[in-house]
């Protein structure tokens, strides 16, 4: 098993036992092109569908270069402080926003552990992880 999977597994059920009283679902996919590269700025909505309740997703993509894009707007400084001020810019602090994290199979581990270490600090707790793999990984 991969770093990056247990890392991802032991966030996801940390938040699941901080949210435990909550119903919750997570969302797993990716929208791509027809190259199979991941498309930016994409708008992903859940719907709840009992009570016909949507949320637009707030949607962090981290570039293969570790570049953050919030809501496709570039992140000009990579610090934990810049993406988390952005990050509650963008989503007027709506903690309860679902978030999709995206990133390619190139993008830098830190990053995305940086991404997702901004969201727990801030009390997100709906967050799902798409990534795109790389061409060479798609072959037979």
């Amino acid at each position: 098993m991969s770093f990056k999977y247990i890392l991802s597994v032991a966030f996801l059920a940390a938040l699941s036992v901080a949210n435990a009283q909550q119903t919750t679902a997570t969302l797993l996919g990716s929208v791509t092109d027809a190259t199979g590269a991941a498309v930016a700025g994409v708008a992903i909505q859940a719907a709840n569908l009992a009570t016909n309740v949507q949320r637009e997703a707030l949607t962090i993509m981290i570039d293969r270069e570790g570049r953050y894009y919030i809501d496709n707007n570039e992140v000009l400084n990579p610090s934990i402080e810049s993406l988390s001020e952005a990050i509650e810019r963008v989503a007027a602090g709506d903690h309860d926003r679902p978030v999709m994290l995206r990133a390619d199979a190139m993008t830098p581990h830190q990053s995305v552990v940086t991404a997702m270490d901004a969201l727990g600090r801030l009390g997100y707790t709906r967050l799902s992880i798409a990534t795109t793999p790389t061409q060479a990984s798609k072959s037979p």
